[in-house]
């Protein structure tokens, strides 16, 4: 590769290329100096300048990681995701695993993309919004992408008031009404373990709204 001109661009934040057939390699001010191109836009005199093939390889590499991190941040302005949902999105547009993996540690060392925040965030936001119990959101944070390690520590974390949540959907459900016999008793027990809450954590709030004897 012959390269034919080298400036930053405007505001600075980006080093360009351009080679002997008007490519153009669009790579990180950071890895412009950490692998000595950035003299180029210094000094004039150094162009043109004919990089080896190692050289090349690397230059089109950084080209493609910096094309990475851009096309991960417009993804990212729609909503925040974990680092296994941003990754796969990435691979499924063509970029290759280095690519991605040297792209993820500058999101990551920029806290650009940071899981045990965002994991902590969902976990508040869904709990607060829609009143699931622990396992419901367990489930959630899976499908969003997060490690079980990861999701663990966001609930010792947390400060979520489970007993107060599921108080609150038992009292949205059956509008204050109390429950009349075993069938009604039966579907809202149903209800409550879908949105992720244990058997014995809706029977002792349950307590508080039946109004009829059990048979044995």
């Amino acid at each position: 590769m012959i390269i034919t001109g080298a400036f930053l661009s405007e505001g600075g934040k980006e080093f360009i290329i351009y080679d002997e057939e008007r490519q153009k390699y669009v790579i990180s001010v950071a890895d412009a100096k950490k692998t000595g191109l950035y003299k180029l836009c210094e000094d004039e005199d150094g162009l043109p300048y004919e990089a080896g093939v190692e050289e090349s390889e690397n230059i089109a590499f950084l080209a493609r990681k910096m094309s990475c991190v851009k096309y991960a941040l417009y993804l990212i302005e729609f909503s925040d995701k974990s680092k296994r949902t941003l990754l796969t999105k990435l691979k499924t547009k063509g970029y290759e695993k280095e690519v991605c993996d040297a792209a993820m540690e500058v999101l990551e060392s920029n806290n650009v993309v940071d899981d045990e925040r965002l994991c902590a965030k969902k976990l508040q936001r869904i709990a607060e919004t829609k009143f699931y119990g622990r396992y419901r959101i367990k489930n959630e944070l899976i499908k969003a992408g997060f490690s079980a390690e990861t999701i663990e520590n966001a609930f010792e974390e947390a400060e979520i008031d489970f007993d107060g949540l599921i108080e609150k959907l038992a009292e949205k459900l059956l509008k204050g009404k109390s429950i009349k016999n075993a069938a009604e008793y039966g579907k809202i027990v149903s209800k409550l373990q879908r949105y992720g809450y244990s058997y014995e954590n809706i029977k002792r709030t349950l307590d508080n709204y039946k109004d009829f004897d059990e048979e044995y």
